[in-house]
């Protein structure tokens, strides 16, 4: 779903290298596969290292989280992998995740993510319509199920419901403030 969605945007920056990350990003992540191990070239090998959560032993998992998102920065096939996958994840997830689970995946996405791909546009001139494509999707796609779930963000352009509650905590990994 990820790759063909990659391919619906029909941009040049949608390469061989995006594609084959896209469909690798959950490989080393969820086997005993290491990244050197992949029979790919040195972009894709790259893509996939920055696409896969690292955990570190004296990390909390919001300093894992935050980390993980700003190291996409060093390679555009992570990033462009990330926010496709992110997208599908936030589309797809009714009926599928907890309603805990997509409360925190809207709120780590506003937190974490959204600024992230805000920020590439510099670091990849040359990538900023395809990364204005999408965070504009990722954005529209997370604002209504912030709206649904009742999940206030912080981003300033969004108007929360006066009934949102703040699932940061889910994120930062501090106490339910309610």
């Amino acid at each position: 779903m990820m790759a063909c969605y990659a391919m619906s945007l029909g941009d040049g920056l949608i390469t061989d290298s995006v594609i084959a990350t896209i469909l690798l990003h959950d490989v080393c992540e969820e086997s005993s596969v290491l990244v050197e191990e992949l029979p790919f070239s040195e972009s894709v090998q790259r893509g996939v290292k920055y696409i896969t959560l690292t955990r570190f032993h004296n990390e909390t998992k919001y300093e894992q989280k935050k980390r993980y998102m700003n190291e996409l920065l060093e390679s555009l096939e992570a990033t462009i992998a990330k926010a496709i996958d992110r997208y599908v994840n936030l589309a797809t997830m009714p009926g599928t995740f907890s309603t805990e689970k997509m409360c925190k995946n809207v709120a780590e996405t506003d937190m974490l993510l959204l600024p992230v791909l805000k920020h590439a546009k510099y670091k990849w001139p040359q990538a900023t319509k395809l990364l204005y494509a999408l965070r504009t999707n990722i954005r529209s796609v997370n604002d209504v199920q912030a709206i649904l779930l009742g999940v206030k963000l912080t981003d300033p352009g969004f108007v929360n419901s006066p009934h949102a509650k703040d699932y940061a905590f889910l994120v930062t990994g501090e106490a339910c403030p309610w």
